[in-house]
């Protein structure tokens, strides 16, 4: 799949139908609504209360 796609001229490669919809879920939300998430669930993105 991922040659194919190379071949294709596509820069994105997706595998296996779960994750195949999450990604398109995810384009669908809007950012100022997904953003936040992200940042929750990513320890790099948390803010530290000093």
């Amino acid at each position: 799949m991922g040659v194919d796609a190379l071949d294709g001229d596509r820069g994105l490669v997706v595998v296996g139908l779960p994750t195949r919809i999450a990604t398109h879920v995810l384009q669908l939300v809007p950012r100022r609504i997904l953003l936040p998430v992200l940042a929750r669930q990513n320890p790099g993105l948390r803010r530290t209360h000093d």
